[in-house]
């Protein structure tokens, strides 16, 4: 027996794997440990020496959810003041950040309050909406000197960020958590899919130079 041409169609169109492509920013100062995060997350490794990030790095992670894969683009984006105007070109078409601070450096987390600024300022979310934001304050395995819940949780007020995780790249608390969260923040929307990426999206550079510390 034959099938009907038109059940046949939708059965091959319904047998297509599909794939999409989920933009996420990483941001903060530098030696916060962006880096060391990324690697945690997709390699399941950390080290006491790094190699810090000169402009851009990129990392990939394919995430499958149902009958969808999420093909994760972890952009690594240098936290270093003379990198600042260069490294805004990478936000284009992103679909979600993480800001990164120092858990034992308050400082870090006073600047979480400009890199969110530059978040909006720069990118919106295909269908306009800005993109999810979460904090991570990393180093959480250091336990001198902590930040505290109340310094945390006040700076996301006046930023206006509504999820925050305390990780550490070095023993891997919340690192999956913290990514399948933002990651599911992102795929609720259905109507960030369909339009085209621009074609001025930019491909990054992964120049380098060795650096003790995370970056």
């Amino acid at each position: 027996q034959t099938c009907a041409l038109p059940i046949c169609l939708e059965s091959l169109i319904m047998s297509v794997p599909v794939e999409r492509v989920v933009k996420i920013l990483f941001l903060g100062d530098a030696a916060t440990g962006k880096t060391s995060i990324i690697k945690q997350y997709v390699y399941s490794d950390f080290s006491e020496q790094h190699i810090a990030t000169a402009t851009v790095d990129f990392t990939l992670k394919l995430v499958k959810k149902g009958d969808i894969t999420y093909r994760m683009q972890l952009w690594d984006i240098a936290g270093q003041d003379r990198f600042q105007n260069i490294s805004r070109v990478y936000y284009r078409n992103s679909h979600a950040a993480f800001i990164v601070c120092d858990n034992t450096n308050p400082e870090t987390l006073e600047n979480v309050k400009k890199w969110k600024s530059q978040i909006g300022e720069k990118t919106l979310l295909p269908n306009g909406k800005p993109l999810p934001v979460i904090l991570l304050v990393n180093k959480c395995d250091i336990t001198e000197n902590p930040l505290s819940e109340e310094a945390i949780t006040t700076v996301c007020k006046e930023c206006g960020i509504t999820t925050w995780f305390r990780t550490s790249a070095k023993t891997g608390e919340n690192i999956t958590e913290c990514m399948t969260r933002l990651l599911d923040s992102v795929i609720v929307f259905d109507d960030i899919w369909e339009v085209e990426m621009t074609d001025d999206a930019v491909t990054p550079s992964t120049e380098t130079r060795s650096k003790k510390g995370c970056c």
